[in-house]
């Protein structure tokens, strides 16, 4: 029994150092290492129309295992402006295992300005008309055509089916979150009212016209008649 006893446990022993021995061969095999990000500025200048390649200038990543992988290289993500025309680029590299490095730096745009809205002017609509931001354009020097994106400011009151005008605001904001808000005069305009007040008038007109016709006619026959009196009396 004691040798029964001391070879099992002799068994265990020489599985447990197999075990280890084989979990050490695995670690050695496997690619503990992590890449790393260089860059040699920490903020970027570039124009609104270069494109995303450009971001990634002057940015190299390496690992110990693969070597240069800046290949890899890919823009995670980009925040909205930090501040008008600056925003954070988060940028990511991989190796062969998996294994990622993360870096971000600051992007600057030279040229960027602010959406800009522009509507028909005057900015006039029948009665009852519900899209009237269908006259209403947005570009932006980054996402190009946002006309989609233009709203009606919440302060803004208006009543599209009562004439008048009503002083209102139009809102834009771009995927940067740069907003543009600006004030416009809307017209509801009530036709009908303005045709009657036209038939109206043209019936005053009219009358008028026809009262001076009358009058004049009226004036001539008098003349003629004095006259004919006057040349009875001579006789």
């Amino acid at each position: 029994m004691k040798k029964l006893r001391w070879f099992a446990i002799t068994l265990f022993l020489l599985s447990v150092a197999v075990y280890a021995l084989d979990q050490n061969q695995i670690r050695r095999k496997t690619d503990q290492t992590i890449p790393k990000i260089s860059m040699d500025q920490n903020e970027i200048q570039v124009s609104v129309k270069d494109p995303e390649k450009v971001w990634k200038k002057g940015i190299t990543a390496y690992d110990e295992k693969d070597g240069d992988i800046t290949d890899s290289l890919v823009i995670e993500s980009v925040s909205t402006f930090l501040e008008k025309g600056r925003r954070l680029v988060s940028y990511a590299a991989f190796d062969r295992d998996g294994h990622v490095a993360k870096a971000s730096r600051q992007l600057i745009y030279t040229d960027y300005h602010s959406p800009k809205i522009s509507c028909a002017k005057p900015f006039s609509f029948p009665v009852g008309t519900q899209d009237i931001l269908d006259s209403v354009y947005a570009t932006d020097c980054i996402d190009g055509d946002i006309s989609n994106k233009v709203e009606i400011t919440g302060d803004s009151v208006f009543f599209l089916n009562i004439a008048g005008e009503y002083e209102i605001w139009l809102q834009v904001t771009n995927s940067c979150g740069d907003m543009v808000t600006v004030p416009v005069t809307l017209e509801m305009v009530d036709y009908r009212q303005q045709t009657e007040r036209t038939k109206r008038a043209e019936a005053a007109k009219q009358t008028e016209r026809t009262n001076l016709t009358e009058k004049a006619t009226e004036e001539t026959g008098q003349k003629e008649t004095e006259g004919a009196e006057n040349g009875t009396k001579a006789g």
